[in-house]
């Protein structure tokens, strides 16, 4: 599994939205362009993406 995909599986696991997943982080339409790898965050944004989805950088590499 790549990055984009990665992240989608764990916010729609957790059934949240790309506008609950992206909010105050980054704009909607970037994220939908992570999930769909054509578009990497800046470091920060990244972590505060997986802050926001409540999942350590370890837990993502398992994924």
């Amino acid at each position: 599994m790549n990055f984009g995909e990665t992240i989608k599986k764990i916010r729609t696991d957790k059934n949240l939205t790309q506008t609950q997943l992206s909010e105050g982080i980054l704009a909607r339409n970037h994220l939908s362009q992570v999930e769909n790898n054509n578009y990497v965050p800046a470091y920060d944004k990244f972590f505060s993406l997986l802050d926001r989805l409540n999942v350590t950088f370890e837990e993502f590499l398992l994924v």
